[in-house]
């Protein structure tokens, strides 16, 4: 089943971004898709962050093809330009 979250940390310059932590969000997901299903749990998570006076935010997003190797589907393509214009970092 594939998984899915936001990731945390701080952008260092222009070509770094450094990555500190991460959290796993609801979801609803099979093999091949995956997506977000608890939208309040998200805004409740980065709540908490500011109200424990860590400086991170939110700098990007993962999730898994369990079994398919890595690459981008079409819907993973267009979150990332949708949501996450800046930049795009894939992890094999």
């Amino acid at each position: 089943m594939e998984v899915m979250g936001l990731m945390l940390g701080e952008f260092v310059d222009e070509y770094t971004v450094r990555v500190v932590d991460v959290f796993a969000m609801p979801q609803s997901g099979t093999g091949v898709s995956v997506e977000a299903v608890d939208h309040v749990f998200q805004t409740n998570m980065l709540d908490m962050l500011k109200q424990t006076g860590r400086p991170e935010m939110v700098v990007g997003w993962y999730h898994s093809h369990p079994g398919f190797g890595c690459w981008l589907s079409g819907v993973d393509i267009n979150t990332q330009q949708v949501v996450f214009k800046l930049f795009c970092i894939v992890l094999h």
